[in-house]
């Protein structure tokens, strides 16, 4: 769920055009005792670091060479020895630059946070990809991301603003892969009425952990509370977008259609392994407040099990549906 290191090693770790020699096994090997120190000081789950390692450290790397393929390999089997995809891991050959130390966006002057809101408008729209209206009086908002609050909270008033009056609301999350905790508990508010503690990133120690509440106030006009709300899913909807789909799901009893997600409730930070390799680990968890638990590894299930390209359709007749039987679809719930 962390946007902030998705930016990062988007926009940090660019690899150069020239090729890097081979990595001998010591290297290889340091890398690994770099990795695996730093996941031993972060990782969410410290009960499952040694069997992680052992998986790792039982893997034959001499076929691997170059430190990009190296990284990609290393990566790969992270993520199947922990079931975890939050796991990343980054070469970067001029070097590592600073890197956050936790969830909170790092400090920023009034000019980048201008540059920084500018540009998640013009070329995302803040995370809102379509807002339509069909037949029958079903409106539709298409999400690409979930932004952070501050940056979405225009974008979604106008949205909202929109479908206010129509009677059923299809949420299209098929495309989303991941988003900020502040834009699920700001988006969840539109349906929910008053404060509500949603959900928790839980970390290793208490005292670290973040609690998300809805907001008492928006923007713009609340989705009344008796008009029925679906979700589309696809198998790769992931980490903010689940949570998106979670809180719902759980909140306002939106029905999800499409397919099982992809299952990442994690938050993850970069850290330094080496001088040129960064792993990127998963520190907290999402935890549902209601439940006390998450999806990760597991995704969630869709109420509606459909392939992803058929899902609005299908979500449209149940809206249909819903709309002139809303008894029937009060017992579908």
């Amino acid at each position: 769920m962390l946007r902030t290191c998705v930016a990062f090693l988007l926009l940090s770790f660019s690899v150069l055009a020239f090729a890097d020699p081979a990595l001998t096994e010591r290297e290889k090997s340091r890398v690994i005792d770099g990795v695996f120190a730093r996941i031993r000081e972060t990782y969410i789950e410290p009960g499952d670091v040694a069997k992680i390692e052992a998986a790792i450290r039982g893997r034959d790397y001499r076929a691997v060479q170059t430190p990009q393929a190296f990284a990609a390999r290393l990566e790969e089997d992270l993520r199947k020895a922990a079931n975890d995809e939050h796991f990343w891991v980054t070469y970067n050959p001029g070097g590592i630059p600073p890197l956050p130390t936790g969830i909170q966006r790092q400090p920023e002057t009034d000019a980048q946070r201008e540059e920084r809101l500018r540009v998640a408008a013009v070329t995302r729209n803040n995370g809102f990809a379509r807002v339509a209206w069909l037949e029958g009086n079903v409106g539709v908002i298409e999400m690409s991301s979930v932004y952070p609050a501050d940056e979405m909270v225009e974008t979604a008033a106008a949205a909202m603003a929109y479908v206010k009056d129509t009677s059923a609301l299809i949420l299209d999350l098929r495309k989303v892969r991941g988003g900020d905790p502040t834009g699920v508990a700001h988006m969840l508010s539109y349906f929910v009425e008053g404060r509500i503690h949603a959900f928790d990133l839980a970390a290793r120690k208490a005292e670290n952990s973040v609690q998300y509440f809805t907001d008492a106030t928006v923007r713009g006009p609340r989705y009344a509370a008796g008009k029925p709300v679906f979700m589309l899913t696809s198998a790769t909807t992931f980490s903010g977008g689940e949570a998106l789909v979670d809180a719902m799901r759980t909140w306002r009893h939106a029905r999800v259609v499409g397919e099982r997600t992809r299952g990442g409730a994690n938050a993850a930070l970069p850290t330094k392994a080496t001088d040129q390799f960064v792993v990127v680990i998963p520190f907290m968890k999402t935890v549902n407040t209601a439940t006390g638990k998450n999806w990760n590894g597991v995704g969630i299930e869709p109420d509606a099990s459909v392939p992803a390209e058929k899902a609005q359709d299908e979500a449209y007749r149940l809206a249909l549906e819903a709309i002139s039987d809303p008894a029937r679809a009060m017992r579908a719930r």
